[in-house]
């Protein structure tokens, strides 16, 4: 207990603090004789910078990018996307994809985007609105086999599909080309509805063949509607990577990919042949 008798400086400054230590009353000073020599008050004095008010920093982001990006807004598909980028032409080094070489050997498929009742296995769950890409050679034995896939389902005879798909005409179109060859396309457009079709493969410089334009997504002329064909072409350098490459349309690009409308293109070494396990022929698709 503080003795509050005793007259003396020292002990009567203690006592009417209280329980205030000696520390905070120095620091308490310190911060007045501050104030003083700067002749101004620290509630008025000006900071340095200035901070957005809560919340603004996405408005004032969104009002900086206006000015640099295209006034176009991308719907559909890419206005789902999330932010939009735009390119700048004179820092960017991006050049179109190159054309065939008129010497480079063909790789050439004939490509129809059909619909179909895609039975998934041997269960016969399958897809009533199916649709798929298929070789305009193979369409017979596809429509065979769903054919009698629905007679299955009826319990008038065995299920066309096999275990694992093996060499069955309803499964998702692979494609091959080698490397230092020209891969061209046609696609024919075979849906039995009105969706507009398209063949856009992933990781490739693809073009329309007739035009030289890039077959990209938001590009309408590589799309066509049903009863329409369109070739495309990609120059596969020698120097391209070995791997595959998903391709699908953007007619209506998650639905019809939904429901089967995808492939994948494989890019193989210079002068690869390659031969199927069931049909012991060469395999190009």
């Amino acid at each position: 207990m503080i003795n509050c008798g005793d007259k003396g400086s020292v002990r009567v400054a203690h006592c009417a603090l209280g329980s205030l230590s000696l520390t905070v009353l120095i620091g308490l000073l310190i911060l007045l004789l501050l104030g003083a020599c700067t002749g101004r008050s620290t509630s008025d004095a000006t900071p340095d910078h200035t901070h957005a008010p809560p919340g603004s920093a996405g408005e004032i982001l969104e009002r900086k990018l206006e000015k640099v990006l295209p006034a176009q807004t991308p719907t559909g598909h890419q206005g789902s996307e999330g932010l939009t980028l735009g390119s700048n032409s004179g820092r960017e080094t991006v050049y179109a994809g190159g054309l065939c070489d008129p010497s480079a050997p063909v790789r050439e498929y004939d490509v129809l985007a059909i619909s179909v009742e895609i039975t998934l296995n041997r269960f016969l769950d399958y897809d009533p609105v199916g649709r798929m890409y298929v070789l305009k050679e193979e369409l017979k034995r596809v429509r065979m086999e769903e054919a009698q896939n629905r007679a299955a389902r009826l319990d008038q005879g065995e299920p066309a599909a096999s275990l694992g798909l093996q060499g069955d005409g309803i499964q998702p179109l692979i494609l091959r080309v080698n490397q230092g060859e020209c891969l061209r396309v046609k696609l024919g457009n075979a849906l039995n509805n009105t969706e507009p079709a398209s063949f856009h493969l992933h990781g490739s410089g693809l073009h329309l063949a007739e035009t030289g334009a890039p077959a990209i997504a938001t590009n309408a002329a590589a799309k066509i509607l049903p009863g329409a064909d369109l070739t495309y072409e990609w120059m596969v350098e020698l120097d391209e990577p070995e791997g595959t490459h998903y391709f699908h349309s953007h007619g209506d690009s998650r639905l019809q990919t939904n429901h089967g409308l995808f492939g994948a293109l494989v890019v193989e070494p210079l002068e690869t042949r390659t031969e199927t396990p069931i049909l012991h022929k060469p395999s190009f698709s």
